[in-house]
Parts: C-alpha cells; structure tokens; sequence
C-alpha cells in the first residue's frame, strides 16, 4: 500500500480486522463518486477522462516492458515460473505497438495529451517536492528488495 510507503497520507493505510483498507477503499469510492457528478454535469469530460486514462495505460505498458528488459539482463538466472515465448524480441514490439497508440492519441486528441501531461507534472512535483523526503519502505517491500539483493549478490 503506498500509504504504509509514506507516499500518500497515513490514514489511507488504516485497515479492517480483516486486513482490508477502508480508508483506501471509502476515499476511493467517495473520489468516483464526485468523479461521477462532474461526468454527469460536464459529458465532455467523459471523452478527455477515457483518453487521459489510455495514456497512462499505454505508459504503464511501456514501463513494464522497459522493466521486462532491464530485469531479463540484470537478473538473467532467477529461476521464473513462466518465461514468455516471444522474450525480449515480443517485449520490445510490444513496447513499441503502445508508444504508436499513444502518439495517435496524442495526434488526433492533443487536449487531452494536454491534460495528460499537466497530470504527470503534477504527480511529478509531489513526488518530488514532498513524497520523496518523506518515503519509506513498507513492510512488503523490504521483503521484496531483500530477496532482490540476495538474488543479485549470487
């Protein structure tokens, strides 16, 4: 969670009995439900909203298959439960097919490649203005790093 990160604020991280987040859970559902009267009020948002969120899908993708590659070299004998059939050629390509999806986007609806990157700035500016001397690692990632720098100390 990245409120137990520090990235976001504490009270996100607050949980169930249970282990379920409820203040993620009822902040993000309360966030779509405003969400959702601004989309009512305002039906051209609806159009801009969907393509702001493609690019970041097709940005997420792209991150994934950068990571794909650099983690396929850099920890080329971790032993992986599935290994894909088309390898660093098929992420290459694949990375490829979103960065032409997201230029058409960014072609023929610039608004929103506007909107977009006023978005990312924003995130940027927190990231770095506050999340960043504030961060710290969760109990989850330190096990994950831990085994990551087991595995690359081999």
């Amino acid at each position: 969670v990245m409120s137990e990160s520090k990235l976001l604020p504490a009270y996100l991280s607050w949980k169930t009995a249970a282990g379920m987040p409820r203040a993620a859970l009822v902040t993000g559902s309360v966030l779509g439900f405003l969400l959702c009267f601004v989309m009512r009020a305002y039906p051209d948002v609806l159009l801009k909203m969907f393509s702001i969120a493609i690019l970041n899908a097709f940005t997420t993708y792209v991150a994934q298959c950068a990571s794909y590659l650099v983690l396929s070299k850099t920890f080329s004998t971790v032993d992986r439960a599935f290994r894909s059939p088309f390898g660093l050629c098929g992420a290459a390509y694949s990375a490829s097919v979103w960065v032409a999806a997201g230029v058409s986007i960014a072609v023929f609806d610039p608004m929103s490649l506007v909107a977009y990157l006023v978005l990312i700035s924003v995130m940027t500016v927190y990231y770095y203005g506050y999340a960043k001397y504030h961060q710290s690692f969760s109990g989850g990632e330190r096990k994950v790093l831990f085994v990551a720098h087991v595995i690359n100390c081999k």
